[in-house]
């Protein structure tokens, strides 16, 4: 079973260092993930920060003053799958202050979650549709494809694979790595 990984940090420890890194870019950046990992320190019930209106919406929100986009990461992890149902997970996303609530792996389930969502009270609805509106005004258009820049990006990564394991190991597939998504392996 895979679960949330506890964080066992005080939270004058997490102020020092890691709120002290958000701090300095907070208003430089206009979306942030929110990860599963487990805080007793402001959360003393075992709660992952994506689930957690503490983290969220107090912490991130209201302390640090962070006003952009805010997304959970990947709802399709074992930290979540282990622990929750899809409607809990959503409703509870969206209520800790979440404006997406992100389902990589269950398409399928995609007509559950809308009809989930339809139930959800109306201001954090409008909030979180506030948020994605915002998000999306100021985002840069991507630049025109192109398959050589896409070429280039390809063949860095391959240097780096055969750089990590080595030409022989590079070039191995392993059937499991094929059917499973990075996301599902941890």
């Amino acid at each position: 079973m895979i679960g949330r990984r506890r964080i066992d940090r005080t939270c004058e420890q997490l102020d020092r260092n890691e709120l002290a890194v958000f701090r300095e870019f907070v208003d430089d950046v206009n979306s942030m993930m929110i990860c599963h990992g487990w805080y007793p320190c402001f959360e003393p019930v075992k709660t992952p920060a994506t689930l957690s209106r503490r983290i969220i919406a107090y912490l991130l929100r209201n302390e640090l003053g962070f006003d952009g986009l805010i997304m959970t990461d990947d709802l399709d992890m074992g930290a979540i799958l282990t622990g929750y149902r899809l409607e809990d997970t959503i409703r509870l996303a969206i209520a800790a202050g979440n404006d997406l609530a992100m389902i990589c792996h269950r398409i399928p389930e995609i007509d559950n979650v809308q009809r989930i969502l339809a139930t959800l009270p109306q201001d954090q609805i409008d909030r979180a549709l506030k948020n994605v509106a915002h998000f999306k005004e100021t985002l840069t258009p991507p630049d025109e494809f192109s398959e050589a820049a896409f070429g280039k990006i390809d063949n860095e990564i391959w240097a780096l694979r055969v750089a990590v394991l080595g030409e022989e190991r590079a070039r191995q597939t392993a059937p499991q790595n094929v059917q499973r998504s990075p996301v599902e392996m941890f």
